[in-house]
């Protein structure tokens, strides 16, 4: 990427760092990424995953490391069941810097693959969270539209139909931005329009601050926000729950977290006013 992220997102084209206007047919579909996903598994699935690898993330022990392999393997898992679509997996670890673990076929993931992300999500360092973030929204972005350009290239018959696609994204989180040129107000920009243009499923969890408001500043809905315990059965139990609610979004059913997965992320009332929240959100926290 040549712009700096924070030129990136101050650029005066604010629809996407790729013009996109030019996908758009005449044909039974408005709009390249369409509003009304098809009730079976789409021919094409994007999924994003951005974890935090900071220091401050050593009190989860080794939830972080086992939860990013268990996303990658429930996608490849996907994959194998489902051999006539095509699922593409971004998994990218961020401290002062960015890392891309992995991007391409699920169904290409060896073992070696596998060892080199886990290790990517050992903390270490700072928090970079707003550039990486809005980096990997606009690589994913790079991704559908490029998915688009292909499918239009194809016989007049299918492109009538639209492409069939569905993507997600998921940013994991412990602690306060340190390290970005970038703002929250700029990720919350990105973020709607992410949903809004793309039809991309985007899904927020944290740890060590109220993840609902958080995820709110940041541009994600509360029923996509989840709140993450301090401890590692709780860090691990978020996990497995951010990758449910992926899964979910990529095959058509219903997106955001639901409250099991809500108790079983966090077993412990971390708020001082437990019921003022219940009532403020509309959702538990966590366990009471």
């Amino acid at each position: 990427m040549t712009l700096s992220s924070f030129q990136i997102v101050k650029r005066k084209n604010r629809t996407s760092n790729y013009n996109i206007s030019h996908l758009t047919k005449n044909s039974a579909h408005t709009t390249p990424f369409p509003n009304e996903r098809p009730q079976y598994i789409p021919s094409y699935i994007n999924a994003f995953f951005v974890g935090d690898r900071s220091g401050s993330m050593l009190s989860m022990g080794s939830a972080p490391q086992e939860g990013v392999v268990e996303f990658i393997t429930n996608y490849k898992e996907l994959a194998e069941n489902n051999p006539h679509s095509t699922i593409y997996v971004t998994i990218i670890t961020f401290d002062k810097t960015s890392h891309t673990a992995y991007s391409g076929l699920a169904n290409d993931i060896t073992q070696s693959i596998t060892n080199d992300i886990y290790n990517s999500m050992i903390p270490r360092s700072t928090t970079r969270l707003f550039d990486t973030a809005i980096e990997a929204i606009l690589e994913q972005q790079n991704q559908l539209t490029k998915y688009v350009d292909d499918f239009n290239k194809k016989h007049s018959e299918i492109v009538s139909l639209g492409p069939n696609m569905a993507s997600s994204f998921t940013l994991l989180t412990d602690g306060d931005d340190n390290e970005s040129s970038t703002t929250s107000f700029d990720l919350k920009t990105l973020v709607s329009e992410h949903e809004k243009l793309y039809n991309t499923s985007c899904l927020f969890a944290a740890a060590n601050q109220d993840a609902l408001l958080s995820g709110t500043n940041y541009g994600f809905s509360q029923n996509n926000s989840l709140q993450i315990g301090s401890n590692e059965d709780d860090a691990r139990a978020a996990f497995r729950s951010c990758t449910q609610a992926s899964i979910r979004s990529a095959t058509n059913e219903r997106s955001g977290y639901n409250q099991a997965e809500r108790e079983q992320s966090c077993s412990m009332d971390i708020y001082d006013n437990y019921h003022d929240y219940q009532d403020h959100y509309g959702v538990q926290p966590c366990r009471y």
